[in-house]
């Protein structure tokens, strides 16, 4: 097993919620300055997926943006 992780995206069909668009322009370089590897995850990566992997439309809505960051263990992170 390999704890490598490697970085996928999705061709967007669609546009993306503009809220989740801002959101992730500003996570992104505050991120790669950290040198934090991060994930869009929970239903607003399933909707994106399903919108434009699947074609299909979710089922309900959702008003929260859940992710992810990889932080090595003992370094120090300043916020």
């Amino acid at each position: 097993m390999s704890n490598e992780s490697h970085q996928h995206s999705v061709p967007l069909n669609s546009p993306v919620d503009p809220s989740v668009a801002r959101v992730l322009r500003v996570l992104g370089p505050i991120a790669r300055s950290l040198k934090c590897e991060y994930f869009l995850a929970g239903a607003t990566a399933r909707d994106l997926i399903l919108v434009n992997v699947h074609g299909l439309r979710p089922g309900r809505a959702t008003r929260d943006i859940d992710f992810g960051i990889a932080v090595r263990a003992g370094r120090n992170l300043n916020f």
